[in-house]
C-alpha cells in the first residue's frame, strides 16, 4: 500500500501494478473501488497514491516510516471501534475475501470457486488457499442437522 504511486494505476483497463518485495504483480481493480478513486489525472504520476494526509502526494520518508505512520492511524481507528489488539490492517484482507468466497461456493463447483479465489488472493497452491480459508473461517457450512 505504501509503495503504490499514481503511475501504478491504470483506470482505463482497471489494473493495479504492484511491486512487492519479491517481483512484480498486476491485479484487477474491482469497479467498487474504481468508483471511489478520485480523478487521478490531476496528480503527479510519480507521487504516492496514499500520501501522508491525502491522495497523490510526495512523501519524503522511507518505506518503514510510511508503514509506521499508517499503523499509527489504524491504532486510532481500532480505539474508536473498540477492536482488540489482535486486529491488524491485514485482518481486513482476510475478512473481505470471505464474502466472495461464500458467494462463489454457492454458484460454482468447489474447484471453480477455489480457482477464482486463487486469482484474487494470489495463493500459488490449492493447499495454501485451503489452509488460508480454514484459518479465517471463510466457509460456513449450511445446516447439517439432517445428517446427525
Amino acid at each position: 500500500m505504501n509503495r503504490i504511486i499514481i503511475a501504478d494505476i491504470d483506470l482505463k483497463d482497471k489494473i493495479l501494478k504492484i511491486k512487492p518485495k519479491t517481483g512484480f504483480q498486476s491485479k484487477r481493480i474491482p469497479q467498487l473501488l474504481i468508483d471511489e478513486i478520485p480523478d487521478l489525472f490531476n496528480y503527479p504520476k510519480d507521487a504516492y497514491l496514499f500520501g501522508r494526509k491525502d491522495f497523490g502526494q510526495y512523501w519524503e520518508a522511507n518505506e518503514t516510516s510510511r508503514r509506521n505512520d499508517y499503523s499509527d492511524y489504524f491504532l486510532e481507528v481500532k480505539k474508536e471501534f473498540g477492536l482488540r489488539k489482535d486486529y491488524g490492517l491485514y485482518s481486513f484482507r482476510h475478512t473481505f475475501i470471505t464474502k466472495p468466497y461464500n458467494t462463489f461456493i454457492k454458484e460454482m463447483t468447489p474447484k471453480e470457486a477455489e480457482s477464482t479465489i486463487m486469482s484474487i488472493t494470489r495463493h500459488t497452491t490449492k493447499t495454501a488457499l485451503r489452509k488460508y480459508l480454514r484459518e479465517i473461517n471463510a466457509y460456513i457450512p449450511d445446516d447439517y442437522s439432517m445428517y446427525l
